[in-house]
């Protein structure tokens, strides 16, 4: 029995997540057990689209990539574990984490485990504002 395969850039079996996703959920199975209710929001920002500064430069829509911060490229990485402008805000997202597991810098177990503050803190974020000059 042939197993079905999707088509892109790179083949991906059918139980394999491709791209950025893989690494906050590295299989489907694993992903659906979590039974989660992402925003548009979190979606882009986990997928690393919508309106991250990287991204958008990456299709030509910003002609820079750089956080406003001036501390690198504006990633989904960069905003959960360096943005100068979301200090505050990611604060309290460690002190909540931190009140009953440990800050991780392992993608999956950051989501896994901490799935609703993660979510809260990515939701608070404007990038209008995030972006503001």
């Amino acid at each position: 029995m042939k197993k079905k395969t999707c088509r892109s850039s790179r083949e991906v079996g059918p139980k394999q997540v491709r791209g950025t996703t893989k690494e906050y959920f590295p299989d489907i199975e694993g992903r659906i057990k979590m039974k989660l209710n992402h925003t548009g929001k979190l979606k882009t920002t986990l997928t690393r689209h919508g309106k991250l500064k990287a991204y958008l430069n990456r299709f030509q829509i910003s002609d820079d990539s750089t956080c406003p911060c001036g501390k690198g490229e504006q990633t989904t990485d960069h905003i959960i574990y360096e943005c100068d402008r979301l200090i505050k805000v990611m604060d309290k997202l460690k002190a909540a984490i931190t009140k009953t597991n440990t800050w991780s810098t392992d993608k999956q177990n950051l989501i896994k485990i901490n799935y609703n503050e993660i979510s809260k803190f990515i939701n608070l974020i404007t990038f209008e504002e995030l972006n503001a000059g």
